[in-house]
């Protein structure tokens, strides 16, 4: 079967297809990244046209169209229709992205891709990304698509980056239909995704001018005409640097678009549309995705949307999928919502994450909650080194267990703004822990609480949480930052699950008192990293770091504090146990002793809730210091278990231990006489 490669274009959709098309015959596979048997093809043949669409302003849109086909016509047959607002990437330099699609339209689909307004071949101008207009633009352009005559008026929308976010605004607008989006790699809230803390990232601010001049002419217009015309309105657009660049606080007013753009611009701002609109969501985010933050965003989502069915989270950065086939994963999504195939993705635990630098047989892992029910916030605490470990920061400090004693500690240094990835630990302030004693799973939320000072008014602060292994190589699995004026907190207008939150108004805005310690709560980051036996954890802090507009005061004296007045501290998610259960010796009604056999119940936390209860023991895993069950039946919220009675008559330490389906493991334990 043909393998098709990504098309790789900065911004825009992201689609890769592989050989998980099955014949008929092909036994039935549905699982994450694996999809066959459920579907046959249907048409050897497609057809792809292109025109323009006018949006409810006039402004015309170009969109590449694939159908299905016969004898090299478009059958009429109607389809569901899948569809992605693009950055420009519609059909440049002759290749056309909806031609890489073939595959699946001959499944029974209707593939389309759309230039954006004010890029590739469409007409208008964009004034940064996410205006109002390229929301009401993708409700139009699901409308006209759900009401061709080759549709069955079911739609779903796909893509990465711009065509990701795109999708929650357009879910925002409730479109009557779109039925189905599967978004990746996008922000929920924009301000927090470029500028978190309050310090600029980057913008796009290049002109795509001539790039836009090789876009290819739809079918109405020969020439290409119609095309240079519409390029040529693109000149009056603003990039994001024009926009973005100017608001340093979120409710800051645009003087070129003549709003709040960064409330305009964040999904988050719809959250009750995008509730109310009761559309099926399947999101993807990126552990290493800072360019975005999807990865944090994407958890905000699930916990304020029902309609967030499920969330993958893969190893890489921004619209990365690796080995992962995502299209096989988006087949099994639009099949079940946009066809009715039954193919078994809903009865799947909600979570699907990738764990980094875990071993290839457990690099994915299933979950019903996050965060993970056996998750144990361990507190690291900034102490005086040194700390023995290679290549240490200007001052070689430690992380430890133990809470500061010392009523005045600190450690002091000037601000370097010529820090780069390469010096960012010998540049900074580092604290080191001792090697770890076992292989240690991070999965969860790192947060960090710093004591810090500038002999400036404001400084600014970023933080990078590492493993550091034996040969004091550094790998960073994840990092903050925050401008000491953007320290206040705030109350969330949405479900944050209790995390510290900051809305970043002018108005909660406050200098940096010189020279005099302020706390600086950083946003609290998901990770999901094992840190392997002998490696350390370092904590770095630096003033600079590049790919972001930091403040430089000249000459400042910046100082982290470590004592009990001023307790800098990081909370790591320890996730390495298994979830606890309550295990109890059964005593077996008269007559119904058996002298070599045992009755336990097990009994899961009742708060766990689903995926979690006794009938969603997989019995077959069950162990008994070592041994399986005999029999097992569920009753209520219990499993009752016989196992072989052990072979004493002394006190026992009884280990039970087990998975829930999917390979979630728990555990229960319990000291008894046996007789």
């Amino acid at each position: 079967m043909k393998m098709h490669r990504r098309l790789c274009m900065a911004f825009t959709v992201v689609i890769l297809f592989s050989g998980f098309f099955a014949a008929p015959s092909m036994a039935q596979v549905s699982r994450p990244g694996k999809y066959s048997g459920y579907t046959s093809t249907i048409y050897s043949e497609t057809v792809r046209s292109s025109r323009y669409v006018a949006m409810r302003d006039g402004i015309k849109l170009a969109v590449d169209i694939l159908r299905p086909a016969k004898d090299g016509t478009a059958v009429n047959t109607p389809h569901p229709v899948l569809w992605s607002y693009n950055w420009g990437g519609r059909a440049i330099g002759g290749r056309h992205a909806v031609d890489r699609l073939d595959e699946i339209v001959k499944y029974g689909y209707v593939v389309a891709f759309v230039d954006a307004r004010g890029c590739g071949a469409s007409y208008g101008v964009m004034v940064g990304s996410y205006a109002r207009i390229e929301a009401q633009d993708a409700y139009d352009m699901t409308e006209w698509l759900g009401t061709q005559t080759w549709s069955n008026g079911k739609v779903g929308m796909m893509g990465c980056s711009h065509s990701g976010q795109i999708e929650w605004l357009a879910a925002g607008m409730r479109p009557p239909h779109l039925k189905a989006i599967f978004p990746q790699c996008y922000s929920f809230d924009y301000y927090f995704g470029k500028s978190q803390g309050g310090i600029p990232g980057m913008f796009r601010s290049g002109s795509a001018y001539e790039r836009e001049k090789t876009s290819a002419p739809v079918d109405e217009d020969p020439t290409g005409a119609m095309r240079d015309e519409a390029v040529e309105q693109h000149r009056k657009g603003r990039s994001d640097n024009d926009v973005f660049s100017e608001l340093p606080y979120r409710d800051s007013l645009s003087s070129i678009t003549k709003s709040r753009a960064w409330e305009e611009a964040s999904p988050g701002t719809y959250l009750k549309d995008i509730q109310e609109s009761g559309i099926p969501i399947y999101q993807w985010a990126s552990w290493n995705d800072f360019l975005t933050k999807v990865m944090r965003d994407a958890f905000i989502f699930r916990a304020n949307v029902k309609t967030v069915y499920k969330t993958s989270v893969g190893q890489l950065g921004h619209c990365g999928f690796g080995s992962f086939d995502l299209v096989a994963e988006e087949l099994r999504w639009f099949d079940y919502w946009l066809k009715g195939i039954d193919n078994g993705i809903m009865d799947e635990p909600p979570i699907y994450y990738s764990v980094l630098n875990a071993e290839p047989d457990k690099e994915w892992r299933f979950s019903w909650k996050w965060p993970l029910p056996n998750e144990k916030p361990v507190t690291y605490y900034f102490e005086q080194g040194p700390s023995e470990s290679p290549y240490p920061g200007v001052n070689d400090g430690i992380l430890t267990t133990d809470a500061p004693e010392s009523a005045s500690a600190k450690d002091s240094s000037r601000a370097d703004y010529t820090v780069t990835p390469d010096t960012r630990d010998s540049k900074g302030f580092t604290y080191t822990s001792e090697p770890s004693p076992s292989d240690t799973d991070l999965i969860g939320y790192v947060k960090a609480d710093i004591w810090v000072s500038s002999s400036e008014s404001d400084q600014d602060f970023f933080a990078f949480l590492e493993d550091i292994d034996e040969a004091g190589k550094g790998t960073v699995i994840t990092q903050f930052q925050l401008r000491g004026s953007h320290r206040a907190l705030s109350e969330p207008f949405f479900d944050n699950l209790g995390l510290p939150w900051r809305a970043n108004k002018e108005s909660e805005a406050a200098i940096m008192p010189p020279n005099q310690p302020v706390k600086l709560v950083f946003d609290p980051m998901p990770v999901s990293y094992v840190v392997k036996k002998g490696n350390r954890i370092r904590f770095t802090i630096v003033n600079a770091y590049p790919g972001a507009s930091y403040l430089n005061p000249d000459g400042a004296m910046v100082s982290i504090y470590r004592d009990k007045n001023h307790v800098s501290s990081i909370s790591l998610p320890v996730a390495n146990d298994p979830v606890t259960v309550e295990i109890e010796m059964k005593t077996d009604k008269p007559g119904m002793e058996n002298a070599d056999e045992l009755s336990f119940i097990i009994t899961p936390p009742f708060t766990l809730g689903k995926g979690y209860r006794a009938e969603d023991i997989d019995v077959s895993t069950l162990m008994l210091n070592g041994v399986g069950a005999v029999s097992t039946r569920v009753s209520g919220n219990t499993l009752v278990a016989r196992f072989r009675k052990p072979s004493t008559n002394k006190a026992n330490s009884l280990d039970l231990s087990g998975n829930f389906n999917f390979g979630i493991p728990f555990r229960g334990s319990k000291r008894v006489q046996v007789k």
